[in-house]
């Protein structure tokens, strides 16, 4: 398959080789070169070639699960923030600002992230979603860190699959006879209040997530894990370091 075609098929994930990334990086990604000697990361143990272009929104795509937890997080997520604009975390791309470079390297070879222009980027508070400030559900007086509260979740035999099942498996939890039923709505309830509930608590506002996007994510300081289910190029660092000068050149 030539390379054209290949970009207007649309496949998700493809090596590339510097000729080609130098293309694409050129016609697609003028806001990151203007900040190519302070680029954004991404470690991965998925990857192991010099260049690969990639799309995590693409329909070929594979939708993500939250890594070494459970999935409500990002089923949460995923139902509320859209409509804020945010993109889809099962679509997405996990990376970090340049300054969060080491912590990124810790998962894996470590990559250069040049997002396509335009692109909207999710931007956590801290270095790592997890490290997200403690946060209430409802009325549950009890604060808990995101991956917490996913083991709550887990403990408690309620559904990741879908905010359907979630919400299903919730009311089910409600009505249980005895005094965990009750405590149950007592902090979650009543059920018709469910969405309202997490909409406000997995929202931008009480996570302290904000929304931003390819030109504006470099004005972003200090280490903060970033999402995205657009576009990019991704150069392995040692590669990246080694064409620096050529890649100042497509300025």
């Amino acid at each position: 398959m030539r390379f054209k075609q290949f970009l207007a098929e649309g496949d998700h994930k493809r090596d590339i080789s510097m000729e080609e990334a130098f293309e694409l990086l050129k016609a697609n990604c003028k806001s990151a070169l203007k900040h190519v000697d302070a680029p954004l990361w991404r470690g991965t143990k998925r990857s192991a070639e010099d260049a690969y272009f990639i799309h995590g929104g693409a329909e070929e795509a594979t939708g993500r699960k939250s890594a070494n937890t459970t999935n409500h997080y990002t089923m949460l997520m995923d139902t509320f923030l859209p409509y804020y604009g945010y993109p889809l975390r099962s679509r997405s791309i996990i990376f970090a600002t340049n300054k969060n470079e080491e912590y990124a390297s810790s998962f894996g070879r470590l990559y250069a992230i040049f997002p396509y222009d335009g692109t909207p980027i999710g931007v956590c508070s801290e270095h790592d979603l997890w490290n997200t400030e403690p946060f209430e559900v409802g009325n549950s007086d009890e604060d808990r860190r995101i991956n917490g509260w996913n083991h709550f979740w887990r403990d408690n035999k309620i559904s990741s699959a879908s905010w359907k099942e979630f919400e299903r498996t919730m009311t089910e939890k409600m009505t249980e006879a005895g005094n965990h039923g009750r405590s149950f709505t007592q902090w979650f309830g009543p059920p018709e209040k469910l969405r309202a509930i997490f909409e406000k608590a997995y929202g931008p506002e009480n996570l302290k997530l904000e929304l931003t996007d390819a030109e504006n994510v470099y004005n972003i300081d200090g280490e903060h894990e970033l999402w995205m289910s657009g576009k990019c190029i991704a150069i392995k660092a040692s590669v990246y370091r080694d064409h620096l000068s050529e890649l100042r050149d497509l300025r």
